[in-house]
């Protein structure tokens, strides 16, 4: 987290070198409110007395005036691995990203059960904390198909 901001007399300038109402003290909305700070756009501005401080938002790192997104990745993030005992995946691996970003994960069920959902999932790569992220996305399930009622097994007729 940084600070950037001049003192001057009761309250302070923002960055652009505006004195404030020196009449109003430094702990004032209204004198204060409008501070030009120059924390990166995906960090969060918080006003002080006499200052602001940056802080990087959830899924990116640094010191608040420069913010980098966190990476995910597929082979390490639980989310596209929590499988079933009859899913399982095969779009062959490899999705890695940045915050904001999304990737395709596929998905299949074993001989006797059906997909419930799509067999493709779209993931989006979401901030789970300050200087990490997660693939975040909803996997299908296996549902136990009924072969005697489907007409599909291959029991003997009795």
């Amino acid at each position: 987290a940084k600070k950037v901001q001049e003192s001057k007399a009761e309250c302070t300038t923002d960055l652009t070198g505006t004195v404030a109402d020196p009449t109003v003290g430094a702990s004032s909305e209204s004198a204060c409110s409008d501070i030009v700070h120059n924390c990166n756009e995906n960090a969060s501005c918080s006003k002080t007395l006499g200052s602001f401080t940056c802080v990087c938002l959830s899924g990116y790192f640094g010191d608040g005036l420069s913010c980098t997104a966190a990476s995910c990745n597929e082979t390490t993030d639980p989310q596209p691995n929590n499988l079933t005992a009859h899913l399982s995946r095969t779009d062959g691996g490899g999705q890695v990203g940045m915050t904001g970003d999304s990737a395709s994960f596929s998905y299949e069920c074993a001989g006797g059960y059906s997909l419930s959902g799509s067999a493709s999932v779209m993931f989006s790569c979401t901030g789970d904390g300050l200087g990490s992220s997660s693939w975040q996305g909803a996997i299908p399930w296996c549902l136990n198909e009924n072969e005697c009622q489907q007409g599909t097994h291959d029991c003997a007729p009795s």
